[in-house]
């Protein structure tokens, strides 16, 4: 396989990227400048130097502080945890300025024959969060699909187990 396939390759395997459209990217950044290339490598290399996961929200954020900002800001409302998917959900919810809680993500979503949650997400981390924080209210916002409304199920579940008073929106 030449360098070309083989970079093209490489780009096809992020989420929403077909052979066409992995081409493109390398045949793009053969076009741009030396510069350009060498910036690119460079952050791609610090970038998991750099970033890291917040411990109370599982989150990834690039600081030098414990905490992702969400989780150091006091004036967050933390009667509500919301329960996300991915980064990606989390950065849409925080563009819209309605929601000021508190979140978790789990990173993904499981397969609809998938029953072991602790495999997959840190949901004893979960639980830490509602223990500390204590919430009055857990919101589940998952992709509706089969397997987000398979994951979330499982997640009500685990969590009605060990914190049955906790109440839990879907």
């Amino acid at each position: 396989m030449n360098h070309i396939d083989e970079l093209a390759e490489l780009f096809r395997q992020f989420p929403g990227i077909g052979p066409r459209q992995a081409k493109r990217f390398v045949f793009f950044l053969l076009r741009k400048n030396r510069s350009y290339t060498e910036k690119l490598v460079s952050e791609i290399q610090n970038l998991k130097l750099q970033t890291k996961h917040c411990p109370q929200c599982n989150r990834f954020f690039s600081s030098n502080s414990q905490l992702c900002d969400i989780c150091r800001n006091d004036k967050r409302d933390t009667k509500m945890l919301m329960i996300i998917g991915k980064d990606t959900d989390l950065e849409t919810i925080e563009k819209t300025h309605i929601y000021e809680g508190l979140y978790f993500v789990l990173g993904s979503t499981l397969g609809l024959m998938e029953k072991d949650l602790e495999k997959y997400i840190d949901i004893h981390a979960l639980i830490a969060l509602i223990n500390t924080k204590k919430p009055e209210e857990i919101i589940i916002s998952l992709p509706v699909n089969p397997e987000g409304d398979h994951t979330a199920h499982l997640v009500k579940n685990f969590i009605q187990k060990h914190k049955p008073d906790v109440k839990i929106t879907m």
